[in-house]
């Protein structure tokens, strides 16, 4: 007994409910395999947003806060000796040094990993140790104490070294940052794609099983009228 013959057991209608029961069930399976699908790439999606994202956008607010910083350091040397001017350098690096102290704290909270929040920490650390090593010069220029670019910078050696130290660490958290956003950007894009292949197949899948059946129960339907 070969299984047209097997189909001819049940009712024509016993036939086709059962093909629509098919239908329901591979529908159902479709719709919880794209289900998991879409829920496993928008977790991607949010994991991305949520930290190598939101890690970024802190580096690079770190990273201006440090360039205009360091900026208003060497504007205060250059013109040492002017004590209108020099004064409001001094405040605006004042001001500049607490947004990049925001800015690290704001990055150390946004790590996506240990690695990154250890160095951010070492950052926030290199960055007291070179407010502490430039506010001695800083107040010399001010009070006019010291008349001459020359002797400014000579004073401010120390908190330089401190501060091209800074730097250094801040160039090495960038590139850390960008590696993994760029890592977790190539998973998003892996995952993208192969969810449009599992969608795909499984819109396809249902014509599989559901087609050769469909036409079997026709065909041994049909084939008696014959």
């Amino acid at each position: 007994m070969n299984w047209i013959t097997w189909l001819r057991g049940y009712s024509i209608r016993s036939r086709l409910l059962a093909c629509m029961a098919l239908v329901v069930v591979i529908g159902s399976i479709v719709g919880a395999g794209m289900s998991w699908k879409l829920m496993s790439l928008q977790g991607e999606f949010d994991s991305f947003a949520h930290e190598e994202f939101t890690a970024t956008q802190r580096m690079a607010d770190l990273a201006l806060n440090l360039s205009k910083l360091r900026g208003q350091e060497k504007a205060a040397v250059i013109n040492t000796g002017d004590s209108v001017t020099v004064e409001g350098h001094v405040k605006a690096w004042a001001s500049a040094l607490a947004e990049t102290g925001k800015a690290t704290e704001a990055l150390i909270g946004a790590a996506p990993n240990d690695e990154i929040r250890q160095a951010a920490t070492s950052l926030k650390d290199k960055l007291a140790a070179y407010s502490k090593a430039l506010r001695p010069t800083l107040d010399l220029i001010s009070s006019n104490a010291l008349s001459t670019s020359g002797e400014a910078y000579q004073s401010t050696e120390g908190a330089r070294q401190e501060a091209d130290q800074a730097e250094a660490i801040a160039a090495q958290l960038n590139a850390s940052i960008t590696a993994l956003a760029d890592a977790r950007r190539q998973t998003v894009e892996g995952e993208v794609q192969s969810t449009i292949v599992s969608l795909w197949a499984l819109l396809l899948s249902p014509g599989v099983v559901f087609l050769p059946l469909m036409g079997a129960t026709i065909y041994s339907i049909t084939r008696p009228l014959k």
